[in-house]
């Protein structure tokens, strides 16, 4: 998150420096952004806690009535839905816990010393839990966190992008075969469900979740050379079966994370800002597909 609120980055671009907005706005505006967060995970007002953020983080807060309440947080947030607060008030007395329901979380369980809450947001996004805690009490919130193939109503068009929780994910050219370009990925989805087939896994350099995605390679039938003299260029061969399709898997990874393995990310800009470099193209986030035929 720190890397993308840093710098403003277009959905089809690589990590550079712009000479004409970066000094006032985006970088110094993210470091105070940044800076500030932790300030706002955790929260009191008169009725009890308020959690607005997952982290893994501790905290203590004070209650209008004196009470000192430390709380531990444990998650894997972003990449795991999983958050685990524990509760353990200093005094006795019924303390109000909020949690926000996260925008993009359509299905949960929350649990309460392992015991199932049955709770649903309130008209600000918040799980309430009302109750009297004890010393480590333990709240378990589980989002689920599925894969979702969506498309610009506006824009766009015959593209689709990867989200997961509140996650975009990009196609970098750091991880493709070394004779591979960003243009030649078409994602290939199942048209009974367009989430089928993408495998979620751990980098290992990073720790976090990237995603295989079902992919294919078209190839047009070579029909007649374009020219006499013959070339590289030729009539696309007409009939169904006339392209070559290979199949594979393309890895996509988190859009903060897209072209932080590029020799020259943050260079461009301050160096050279020359046209050449403003267009160079390093992840994108928008892919085309096609539906699986099989």
């Amino acid at each position: 998150m720190a890397k993308a609120g840093l710098n403003y980055l277009g959905l089809r671009d690589h990590k550079r420096y712009r000479w004409h907005t970066d000094p006032e706005c985006c970088p110094s505006r993210g470091v105070r952004a940044l800076a500030q967060l932790p300030q706002h995970v955790f929260a009191a007002d008169r009725d009890g806690i308020v959690v607005n953020l997952y982290d893994s983080i501790t905290g203590r807060i004070t209650l209008d009535n004196g009470m000192e309440v430390p709380l531990n947080m444990e998650t894997g947030y972003p990449f795991d839905g999983r958050v685990k607060l524990q509760v353990s008030p200093s005094g006795e007395g019924e303390i109000i816990v909020r949690l926000r329901l996260l925008g993009w979380c359509d299905d949960f369980a929350l649990q309460v010393n392992g015991e199932t809450q049955d709770v649903q947001p309130n008209g600000q996004g918040y799980l309430v839990l009302s109750r009297k805690w004890a010393e480590s009490d333990t709240i378990d919130l589980t989002m689920e966190m599925l894969i979702h193939v969506v498309v610009d109503r506006i824009g766009d068009p015959g593209h689709v992008a990867l989200v997961r929780g509140p996650l975009v994910y990009a196609a970098d050219r750091a991880y493709l075969s070394d004779d591979g370009v960003l243009d030649d990925i078409t994602l290939e989805l199942d048209p009974t469900d367009a989430s089928n087939g993408f495998k979620l896994i751990k980098d290992d350099q990073t720790g976090h979740v990237h995603c295989m995605a079902p992919a294919a390679l078209v190839r047009g039938g070579v029909g007649a050379p374009l020219w006499r003299e013959g070339g590289r260029y030729h009539d696309i061969m007409a009939g169904a079966e006339s392209g070559a399709q290979e199949h594979m898997a393309v890895r996509l990874i988190p859009f903060f994370d897209a072209g932080n393995r590029d020799p020259g990310r943050y260079r461009d800009g301050i160096w050279n800002n020359g046209l050449d470099n403003q267009l160079r193209v390093v992840f994108q986030v928008w892919l085309p597909y096609m539906w699986s035929k099989d």
